[in-house]
């Protein structure tokens, strides 16, 4: 049998497939073929931060705009 059963998480998870080639190095990411699927881990990874961060700056934008907003209303109430 060409391959080996592996027990492999990202994200969700990939459970039991068959790997058609060998990990390969790529600059020092791993990249795996799953039955003619190629997936490279540092790059999913990668995006994967950058929603996190990304995420986390328009979460402090919105604050920052919310403080703005509270601010206004109150001179406003003031006058």
């Amino acid at each position: 049998m060409a391959g080996k059963k592996v027990l492999y998480g990202l994200g969700i998870g990939f459970l039991g497939y068959i790997l058609r080639s060998n990990t390969k190095q790529n600059k020092g990411v791993n990249e795996y073929e799953l039955e003619g699927i190629s997936i490279n881990l540092g790059q999913n990874m990668k995006l994967e931060d950058d929603l996190k961060n990304k995420t986390k700056t328009i979460r402090n934008q919105l604050e920052t705009i919310k403080s703005q907003m509270n601010d206004i209303n109150k001179k406003l109430q003031i006058k």
